[in-house]
């Protein structure tokens, strides 16, 4: 940043750092204690999707991983067998939308999600990832959902 921009109140924007979301796994400790919040175990990436076939390449490569078992075996009992869902907003944005029985697994597959679309290319179709907690013990309306929404543009949480 030059003197000009400093003058005229002009700042760097920050850049997005995946391995932020790295620093969940500690909040959500946090969030528990203090607040009584847990995590719901799904989370959600949310891009710009484009018709490319590159694009389509890093989508199936996130689609193998993901769903990546051991063919002809069934999923073992205890396990994560974790799956995920694409849908599309109202706004045209895309969504994977990813559940777990594990919040640390949660947040790697997010990460994984988010770096392989950014190691495609494709980091600036990138909007947020999207984590939900709440008080699941508590009766209506104490039991409404808090979100931390990590937005990629700015490389900052929000609430």
């Amino acid at each position: 940043m030059g003197f000009l921009d400093a003058l005229i109140g002009r700042s760097k924007v920050a850049q997005p750092d995946l391995n932020h979301l790295f620093a969940l796994s500690g909040a959500a400790v946090e969030l528990q204690a203090v607040e009584g919040l847990v995590s719901t175990l799904k989370a959600g990436v949310c891009f710009k999707s484009i018709d490319a076939q590159s694009f389509s390449a890093a989508r199936n490569e996130i689609s193998g991983l993901l769903t990546l078992e051991n063919p002809g075996e069934p999923t073992p009992a205890g396990s994560d067998g974790a799956t995920y869902h694409e849908t599309t907003d109202s706004y045209g944005y895309s969504w994977i939308v990813l559940p777990s029985s594990d919040f640390d697994t949660l947040v790697t597959r997010t990460h994984f999600v988010n770096s392989t679309l950014s190691d495609h290319g494709f980091g600036s179709q990138l909007l947020c990832s999207v984590f939900g907690f709440g008080r699941l013990d508590a009766a209506p309306p104490a039991n409404q959902l808090t979100y931390l929404v990590y937005l990629f543009k700015r490389g900052t949480f929000y609430p």
